[in-house]
């Protein structure tokens, strides 16, 4: 996990872990011998057939780095002695021991790095979400900075590259977020004439039980897919109507005004507009504004570039 803190590569690692079987015990004991003797025919063989040029190549890289200490014999040739009572005597070889003093300084690079590896996976993850609110902001979903990032996320990025990218689609966000701040702001600004239709369209749809579009969710599907919305409707979603009112009344709670519901059900229908936020509130923790998303959906909607049945399969997916 650290062996690039000390410098070493996969293979030095493999031919450092293949001379521990050559250990007899699972531990190191300081008071015992810590050297292994194996010769390098048998070391080879351990690590799959390395080329004996290469092993001494990486054995040489763990003496450097201080994980491994010679013991040369008059010779050169690794080996141990026998004392008279049949036990080991002085041997001659690798020591192990460099690895017993630190284990305590490689427990701590591990920890960092993995702490590292933590925080860079959370900032992809919020990158990731970053992209998923520009995107939904944005009218143009190709623009070229998304795509650029979606490709990226593809692959192994380093945590200066994510925080470019963020900062990069920070910019882009802002100016959507500004956009449709500005929009809401002139749509607020309508005269008492329309204020007043607002008012008189915003009461309740209750849609017909009887009919089921194949183009709209399921009641079903949307009580599978937004199991919050029920601990909010005292008597149950048990048909359309009840759920239409719960998720009223949730909308204001999230910020979406009656002005915009009521665009949100003449442009998506009763029906959809209720799938569709049952699934905002079911999201609550993962969109900022609730109230903008819905107005870009809405926008999408009359253009007939929105699904509620594919939002909720998005939704869906995306739990399993």
């Amino acid at each position: 996990m650290c062996r690039r803190t000390f410098g070493l590569s996969d293979r030095t690692l493999g031919v450092l872990n293949a001379l521990l079987t050559f250990h007899p015990r699972n531990e190191l004991d300081p008071a015992e011998s810590l050297v292994v003797f194996p010769s390098n025919a048998t070391l080879s063989a351990r690590v799959h057939g390395m080329p004996e040029s290469t092993l001494r190549r990486h054995l040489g890289h763990l003496v450097r780095a201080g994980f491994l200490i010679r013991r040369d014999s008059p010779n050169g040739k690794r080996y141990a002695r026998r004392a008279r009572d049949g036990d080991q005597g002085r041997a001659f070889g690798f020591d192990l021991t460099p690895l017993l003093q630190r284990a305590g300084e490689i427990a701590e690079a591990a920890e960092m790095v993995e702490a590292e590896a933590e925080e860079l996976r959370r900032q992809r993850e919020d990158l990731a979400v970053d992209l998923r609110e520009a995107s939904d902001l944005s009218a143009d979903e190709s623009e070229s900075v998304f795509t650029e990032i979606r490709k990226a996320l593809r692959r192994v990025l380093s945590k200066e590259a994510v925080a470019e990218m963020r900062a990069r689609l920070a910019v882009v966000l802002d100016a959507l977020r500004s956009r449709l701040a500005a929009a809401k702001r002139s749509e607020v600004s309508g005269n008492d004439t329309q204020n007043e239709r607002h008012h008189q369209r915003s009461k309740p749809y209750y849609p017909d039980e009887s009919t089921a579009p194949p183009n709209e969710p399921t009641l079903e599907h949307v009580r599978e897919v937004c199991p919050d919305i029920e601990s909010f409707c005292p008597g149950g979603t048990k048909d359309w109507s009840s759920l239409f009112a719960s998720v009223e009344m949730l909308g204001r709670m999230i910020g979406i005004g009656p002005k915009l519901w009521s665009q949100a059900v003449d442009a998506m229908g009763p029906r959809a507009a209720a799938a569709t936020l049952a699934a905002l509130v079911q999201r609550t923790s993962e969109i900022r504004n609730p109230s903008a998303y819905l107005t870009v959906l809405v926008r999408k909607a009359r253009h007939g570039a929105f699904s509620s049945k594919v939002m909720l399969g998005s939704l869906s997916a995306a739990q399993s």
